[in-house]
């Protein structure tokens, strides 16, 4: 999920969100079903459709625009991972809109 430095500063713009399986494996040996459901849950989650959802080997993913995220209650509640270039930020953008990319990282996995 990345956020440039411009997005950070004006919230014009898009980033992109990745929901990852905390096991690989399951991912990948998971029925259609499965990963249809949880695209489901991700688009209520987001307000998207669920067609727009990527699906690729380990992840989900969307891009939303910055406020749409900022401003998502339900994305926020996940309490989700920041990191900008491979480093761990304590929030969306880090101090200022000075950061140049943002990574969000929640589950999308199933109930177990």
């Amino acid at each position: 999920i990345e956020a440039t430095k411009e997005v950070c500063k004006t919230h014009v713009g898009e980033i992109r969100l990745v929901f990852k399986e905390t096991n690989g494996s399951r991912f990948t040996t998971g029925s259609a079903l499965v990963h249809r459901r949880i695209q489901v849950k991700i688009a209520e989650m987001t307000n998207v459709r669920s067609e727009d959802i990527a699906v690729d080997k380990t992840e989900y993913s969307l891009s939303l625009p910055i406020l749409r995220v900022k401003n998502n209650d339900k994305i926020l509640a996940m309490k989700p991972k920041y990191t900008m270039d491979g480093n761990v930020t304590e929030s969306l953008c880090g101090s200022a809109g000075t950061n140049s990319g943002v990574l969000i990282d929640g589950s999308a996995g199933t109930n177990s």
